[in-house]
């Protein structure tokens, strides 16, 4: 699939589209992770709900990931695989006129109320978890195996302060 076709899979159409509730389904996978140039996330399968209440002059997206995404380790730089479930809240506010110097937060955004469609897709990728917290949440290893590195680099600067 080319890069715009999968960049289009997480645009919602919203113009001409009725006060109501609507449900849609996406997907983020290898090809996903490569366009959106996330270097810590190598490849995955996340299926993606998002459910749209829309009204008048504002939309509530409330997104559902679940699936697994594979990173390298920093330690070790085996792939890990990573189960994730987890849910995310965006509120969009449609207005007659965006200002030019407003900058969207993170989860409430300001947009034009006569556009034609809402591209998710940088939302997603912005949302995605970061796999650093894997050093402090391994998967597939024990814990004492990264608490080792962070408490080494502590007690042999200690010793070191000692002498």
């Amino acid at each position: 699939m080319k890069t715009k076709e999968k960049k289009d899979e997480f645009k919602i159409r919203i113009a001409g589209v009725e006060i109501g509730k609507y449900s849609y389904s996406m997907t983020c996978d290898k090809e996903f992770f490569e366009i959106s140039e996330l270097s810590d996330l190598q490849d995955g399968c996340l299926n993606l709900q998002v459910e749209m209440d829309k009204s008048e002059k504002m939309l509530d997206l409330k997104f559902h990931f679940q699936g697994e995404v594979e990173a390298l380790c920093d330690r070790c730089l085996d792939p890990v695989r990573f189960e994730m479930d987890f849910s995310e809240h965006l509120v969009v506010n449609l207005v007659p006129e965006v200002e030019d110097d407003f900058e969207n937060d993170d989860n409430i955004w300001m947009v034009d109320e006569n556009i034609y469609e809402l591209d998710l897709f940088h939302f997603v990728y912005e949302i995605l978890p970061c796999p650093i917290t894997a050093i402090f949440f391994p998967v597939n290893e024990s814990i004492w195996e990264h608490q080792k590195l962070i408490f080494s680099s502590v007690i042999g600067y200690g010793i070191i302060d000692y002498i």
